[in-house]
Formats: structure tokens, sequence, C-alpha cells
């Protein structure tokens, strides 16, 4: 049952565990660990899988103030939960302004954009 993760040239010290019983995620752990890596230092983004299973999957991001996602569709429920910093979120014609502390929830196949407004760190949960 227990899923890890291995380590990678990016991530020399990245193997954690994805799948098991009980699983715990420190986000403040992972935040920093994104904030220090060179991803980080040379993109307007960084992420890190959390968990993952055959239906579920966490994501933990930072992205820095005007970092873009356009036109995303994905075949899954999603959720976009914003711990802090601010985000512009357009979707079905529509604008959505998340900031601390907001969660978004998309259907399976919504076509959304995603806009930092300001630096921000961000759980992205997929669930199929």
């Amino acid at each position: 049952m227990e899923k890890f993760n291995e380590a990678t040239p990016a991530r020399p010290e990245g193997d954690r565990i994805l799948n098991a019983a009980v699983v715990f995620i420190d986000l403040e752990d992972y935040y920093r660990q994104l904030k220090q890596e060179d991803t980080w230092q040379k993109n307007d983004r960084n992420g890190i899988t959390t968990y993952k299973d055959d239906q579920v999957t966490i994501v933990v991001t930072c992205l820095r103030e005007g970092a873009e996602v356009i036109d995303n569709v994905v075949d899954a429920l999603v959720t976009v939960q914003v711990l802090e910093g601010a985000l512009d979120v357009e979707h079905e014609g529509r604008k959505t302004e998340l900031s601390d502390n907001n969660i978004l929830v998309f259907h399976r196949g919504v076509k959304h954009s995603i806009r930092a407004k300001t630096e921000a760190s961000v759980i992205i949960t997929t669930i199929k």
C-alpha cells in the first residue's frame, strides 16, 4: 500500500511517502523547501506532490506574482486552496478573486485560468 517518491537531481533529498495508511503533510516545511530550490529561483512557480493514489493527488505549490496557468482543463474534480496570497481565477466567463484561506472547487472538465496577483502559497487537490 505504501508508495514512495524517489529523489531526483532537482530534489536530491526528495525521498518521501506519497501514499500509506497515514500520510503527514507539514505545509510549512514544504513551502520552505520549495522556496529554497533552484526551480523557485529560476521560474515563476514551484510545486511538490505530497500525496498521490489512484483517485486523489495533493500538490503544494508556490506561485510568484504574475505566474499564470492558462486555459487549464482537468479530467477530475479540482480544488484550489489559497493559504497565503491572492489569485484571480477565470472560469466559465466569470472571474473569482481568491485570497488567504479561500477555496474554489471545479467540477471535471471546467476550463479555468489562474493568475497570481501576489506571491501565493496554494494547495491543489484533484479527485478522479
